[in-house]
């Protein structure tokens, strides 16, 4: 198992440095829209569709519908789908955890309209992000959920005393939250000093705050797919990769994350 991990891990990683580094925007584009694909497939899954035609149709459908209102999407557009999406998804979560896991996501239809939504504007996120991003800024961008996962497992793990959300997700805790949380502004405080070297320091300070706010609301990503996966009474979102289970068991923080990276990004450039 460990082995696997370790061997899936280091693949993801090359495929992401390429493309971030070194694939063109088309080549760029398919790749992102072949992750959403396979998202899709396992997100229909968690709604308990059970039969494999009608999965593979939905995800389908769903994708050449995207494929075709990507263009039109504006940016005021964007910002509303976003902050209507996430409010639902946060809602959704801290009313699960407060009613003791009791109230989650009612019927199959809005789990495939949230899903689908997050799916569809992370990828719209990405795409528009490696066009206006240096490839480094674009992994800084990525890096910082990384970040945020890896200090709350060590610091976790360290110090964890109180629970996070005991009925969504039990292994997590405040403590690792915020030790997460430290060392993505690290990151961002590191990376932005290099990355953005022709900003002033208070563009830079803001940037990483913004940055850091993010990667904090990035837990909900996994909150929401730990909700659906417990409804589902499934361990992991799908098996494609062994040793991690599925695509949403690794992008479930980026659904989050990525939307708002490009909110925050637009408005550092076009505000």
């Amino acid at each position: 198992m460990l082995i696997s991990r370790i061997v899936t891990a280091l693949f993801l990683v090359a495929i992401v440095l390429g493309g971030v580094f070194s694939a063109s925007p088309k080549v760029w584009q398919v790749g992102v829209y072949v992750a959403a694909f396979l998202a899709l497939l396992e997100a229909v899954k968690l709604a308990r569709v059970n039969q494999l035609v009608l999965q593979w149709f939905l995800a389908i459908v769903a994708l050449l519908g995207l494929y075709w209102v990507a263009p039109f999407v504006t940016e005021m557009v964007y910002l509303v789908l976003t902050v209507v999406t996430l409010m639902a998804v946060f809602g959704i979560v801290i009313r699960y955890q407060i009613t003791q896991a009791k109230q989650g996501v009612e019927g199959k239809t809005l789990i495939l309209l949230l899903s689908f939504g997050l799916i569809a504007l992370f990828t719209l996120a990405l795409i528009e992000l490696q066009q206006m991003l240096s490839a480094g800024l674009l992994l800084l961008s990525m890096a910082m959920v990384w970040a945020m996962d890896t200090g709350a497992y060590f610091f976790g793990r360290a110090l964890g005393r109180r629970k996070l959300a005991n009925f969504v997700s039990p292994g997590k805790s405040w403590e690792g939250v915020w030790g997460g949380a430290l060392s993505a502004l690290v990151l961002s405080l590191v990376g932005l000093h290099f990355l953005l070297a022709d900003a002033t320091l208070i563009e830079r300070l803001i940037l990483s705050l913004g940055l850091t706010l993010i990667a904090l609301l990035s837990v909900f990503g996994d909150l929401f797919e730990s909700v659906l996966k417990r409804q589902a009474n499934l361990k992991d979102s799908g098996r494609i990769l062994p040793g991690h289970g599925g695509i949403l068991d690794r992008i479930d923080s980026l659904l989050v994350a990525m939307p708002l990276s490009l909110l925050l990004w637009m408005g550092f450039y076009y505000a």
